[in-house]
């Protein structure tokens, strides 16, 4: 019980600094962010001649935060958007580690959106 205390007491201390931190980055739209436990691998294996999914289950005994979202802003500046945003989640103290899972562009000097999903390593 005292363990799920503390984990709740640490998702009200996240999810206020996460929204203070949102307020700074108005470029960065959120649409996803999930307090769990473990982590689902999505990959895929064949079978036979098909392509099957199959979920996998990593870090099991770790909570983690995964945030997903989008960041909006000029193309010159939305990298560092991005990147400054992960560095305020990295260097906050909330976290063991934060990793990119992804991180993806469209091509061209006019696209405007970047796509992100973090896993966040309480």
């Amino acid at each position: 019980l005292n363990y799920d205390t503390e984990f709740f007491k640490r998702i009200h201390i996240t999810t206020k600094f996460l929204s203070r931190v949102h307020n700074e980055y108005k470029q960065i739209v959120l649409e996803q962010v999930n307090f769990q436990q473990g982590w689902e691998d999505k990959k895929y294996k064949m079978q036979g001649r098909d392509r099957v999914q199959v979920i996998e289950m990593e870090d099991e005994d770790k909570r983690i935060v995964r945030i997903k979202g989008d960041v909006y802003a000029n193309p010159a500046l939305k990298e560092k958007y991005f990147n400054d945003y992960y560095e305020k989640l990295d260097n906050s103290g909330l976290f063991q580690s934060v990793n990119i899972i992804f991180q993806a562009t469209k091509l061209g000097f006019k696209s405007s959106r970047l796509q992100f999903e973090l896993k966040c390593i309480l």
